[in-house]
């Protein structure tokens, strides 16, 4: 299956990372552009380690850049920690479309709070989504979901390092998204 990694920072690089383990074809690397004087994305790192191509596009509603995807000839995008809008025309481009990764049990928080939003408002579980994106912010159809508990004592940063950061970089490598 070739697939094409789109996403930026630790997240996106443990994604690709899983996936080169288990010896999935990854064809290139969609990394957000870099803002001058900003050091290198972990995830532009490690695909360069990788020798593989990296494409650092400022929109996803440019034609030029929609037919350069569609040349890959990608059977499936991988999404980990996406910020800029990738409109549905795009998603749809791989022959198995584009799943997205997501930190919280969707539908109920979206958007960059998703973590914080939980534990602000005393929920007791939050998890881990994966999803088929479409037009929304974080709407699709869900394709799997593994909550964990929310404790008293936990912050933004035990949630996300110790249970969903994990969770996401193993998803890959137990073959769950093929």
């Amino acid at each position: 299956m070739r697939i094409v990694v789109h996403g930026q920072q630790a997240f996106g690089k443990a994604v690709l990372e899983a996936l080169l383990a288990r010896g999935d074809e990854v064809v290139a690397v969609y990394v957000a552009p870099e803002k001058e004087g900003q050091k290198a994305d972990p995830l532009k790192e490690a695909a360069l380690a990788a020798g593989l191509e990296v494409r650092q596009p400022s929109s996803y509603k440019d034609e030029q850049v929609a037919e350069e995807f569609r040349a890959l000839k990608p059977d499936l995008q991988v999404m980990a920690f996406v910020t800029l809008f990738v409109p549905s025309g795009f998603l749809n481009i791989p022959t198995h479309g584009s799943i997205q990764y997501h930190p919280s049990l969707l539908p109920a928080y979206r958007g960059a709070s998703a973590i914080n939003w939980p534990i602000i408002k005393g929920e007791t579980q939050t998890g881990l989504s994966i999803f088929w994106p479409d037009d929304g912010l974080d709407t699709g159809d869900v394709l799997l979901q593994k909550t964990t508990p929310i404790g008293p004592k936990d912050t933004l940063g035990s949630v996300y390092f110790d249970r969903l950061f994990p969770w996401a970089s193993r998803r890959c490598s137990r073959r769950s998204i093929s």
